[in-house]
């Protein structure tokens, strides 16, 4: 029982920004959806002279928009001088302007800005909070009705094998077959071509005795080795 009390003694808690409501359970308890007409909420004072953050004076401040509950720690230890940070509670259908107004110490008036961190957002035509009129579902005429529709689904392409044809080039060589998986479309054999022909014998045969006989004459690159004189 220590702990829930500590618990409900330091609300209210806030996640994203957003009110987070404790109560206490009990047996008897109503879980029907309460009408919340309140709300606690946190703004910022920039550029605020820091003469004006003590509790008194930033009660005044804010009591324009909403009565205050708390600042926050920095604040209150004047750790961050950017901004004093002050949670107020707001009535949910009511204004929230951008710019307040009050006079300080010597009857000047001073603009002061507010920067909130969260804005509770009703609807006008149910009085409920998270939504507004145009996306209120109990609003026949403003809401629009949203419909599943099935998405549709391309057709895959099949999957073919196709077995390459075998080619013969003009060294008389027979490139190697295999299969080879085709989307949509067939593999083209690669022909590949030598534009280097191979001396056949029969050429060799015809050579002039001559040219051989003249090509045995030439000596050796590097090596200093000539073919024999013939006697005579």
């Amino acid at each position: 029982m220590e702990n829930c009390s500590k618990i409900l003694n330091n609300s209210p808690y806030f996640f994203d920004s957003k009110p987070l409501v404790v109560k206490p359970w009990s047996a008897d308890e109503n879980f029907t959806k309460e009408i919340v007409k309140t709300v606690p909420i946190w703004i910022q004072l920039h550029r605020l002279d820091v003469k004006y953050w003590g509790d008194r004076s930033l009660s005044k401040i804010v009591s324009s928009v909403g009565t205050m509950m708390k600042v926050d720690q920095a604040t209150k230890n004047r750790d961050k001088l950017m901004f004093a940070r002050v949670m107020i509670e707001v009535k949910v259908d009511q204004d929230f302007p951008s710019v307040i107004h009050f006079k300080n110490e010597k009857g000047a008036k001073v603009d002061q800005k507010v920067n909130y961190d969260w804005i509770p957002l009703t609807c006008a035509h149910c009085g409920g909070m998270g939504h507004d009129k145009p996306n209120c579902t109990r609003n026949k005429n403003g809401h629009t009705k949203k419909v599943w529709v099935r998405k549709q689904v391309q057709p895959s392409q099949p999957v073919e094998q196709v077995a390459t044809r075998e080619v013969q080039n003009s060294t008389g060589f027979t490139q190697a077959t295999k299969f080879s998986k085709v989307v949509g479309q067939q593999l083209r054999p690669v022909i590949t071509t030598n534009s280097f022909q191979d001396l056949s014998v029969s050429e060799c045969e015809r050579e002039p005795a001559e040219v051989v006989q003249g090509l045995m004459g030439v000596s050796s690159l590097g090596r200093g080795v000539t073919a024999p004189m013939p006697n005579g």
